[in-house]
């Protein structure tokens, strides 16, 4: 085995890990309401829920942090192109930037919603808000990341999968823009579901990524084909 596979495989059990965790984070958040105050009272009333579903969503985001600098330096398949290199260079950012987001929410917000501090609650909430945003350029990454594994003829998951991953990301990206941007009720449980989906997929992917010679660099392949 290559050190490219090792890096590969390795790369496919963190984004598995991640996945699993930001799955089990989305089904316990609850969609955001777009009144301050309710968001506050909804918090303040389950306060320790919310600080444990951080924690974790924060544990997700180091994971996807960890896969994809393990992808990046791992020159296979799965970064052959500049779109995809790029696309894992921003799932990196946005998993830092969401991480930002978990933590604060963990070791602030939490505990104004609780004590009912509306004054600080506002600007803590916008602060968190605003690196929440990477989320939604973590879920164009992965659009763009599905949309490659739909097109590859050598592609590790069905095509209809990858057509999924990509409508679930897409549609995650939708969902964020529409609630938190532009404060549209519903638009909060599409991102939620969305999200969801979107994250199966992707341990779908990570455990296929994890087996032995799933996606190899093209040097690897034509070694392999000549021995």
């Amino acid at each position: 085995m290559t050190s490219n596979q090792t890096g590969v495989r390795a790369a496919g059990a963190w984004l598995t890990g991640a996945s699993l965790l930001l799955t089990l984070a989305l089904l316990f958040h609850g969609p955001l309401h777009p009144d301050l105050a309710m968001q506050m009272a909804r918090i303040g009333q389950s306060a320790s829920r919310w600080a444990a579903v951080h924690w974790a969503a924060a544990a997700a985001c180091s994971c996807f942090a960890i896969a994809a600098v393990l992808m990046l330096v791992s020159h296979s398949r799965m970064t052959s192109t500049g779109a995809t290199s790029s696309a894992w260079a921003v799932v990196l950012v946005g998993a830092l930037w969401t991480l930002t987001t978990a933590v604060t929410e963990v070791t602030v917000i939490a505990d104004l919603a609780k004590s009912g501090n509306v004054a600080q609650f506002g600007p803590w909430w916008s602060f968190a808000q605003g690196y929440g945003n990477g989320f939604a350029i973590l879920a164009i990454a992965v659009a763009v990341i599905a949309w490659n594994e739909h097109r590859d003829s050598h592609r590790l998951l069905p095509k209809w999968s990858a057509a999924m991953g990509t409508a679930a990301a897409l549609a995650s990206f939708a969902g964020w823009a529409l609630g938190v941007w532009f404060h549209v009720r519903p638009a909060s449980v599409l991102w939620l579901l969305a999200s969801g989906l979107m994250c199966l997929w992707l341990a779908w992917l990570g455990v296929v990524l994890a087996r032995p010679n799933a996606a190899r660099s093209p040097s690897d392949a034509a070694a392999h084909a000549t021995s």
